[in-house]
């Protein structure tokens, strides 16, 4: 991750050390939610679609988490796939709950 010129060097170090090989699939995943979460937002979309992408974006990780079977120096691993799902639930939910406190605030304004 070092070599890429947009990652913040204390993220790269970071995301370079072995003991955070699984827990560092999450971190793509909250930035992916809060993009779908801000465009649902915006369209003020219902809560089910909202549940719908938590699933799209579950899925995601798992297409490409079975992806790597398929490449020579990579490997499966149930871990990532759950980091993953992880970080798309905090990325949805962190913007969810922006929704909410947003729409709690316009309601007390009358």
């Amino acid at each position: 991750m070092g070599l890429v010129w947009f990652i913040p060097s204390k993220v790269a170090v970071w995301a370079d050390e072995n003991r955070n090989d699984t827990i560092r699939t999450a971190v793509p995943l909250v930035g992916l939610g809060w993009l779908v979460g801000g465009w649902l937002a915006l369209q003020h979309r219902p809560w089910r679609q909202w549940l719908l992408a938590g699933m799209a974006l579950a899925g995601l990780v798992v297409v490409a988490e079975v992806g790597q079977l398929f490449l020579a120096n990579r490997s499966f691993d149930l871990d990532d796939i759950g980091w993953g799902i992880v970080g798309g639930v905090v990325g949805l939910g962190t913007i969810a709950a922006l929704r909410v406190a947003y729409l709690a605030v316009n309601a007390l304004k009358g």
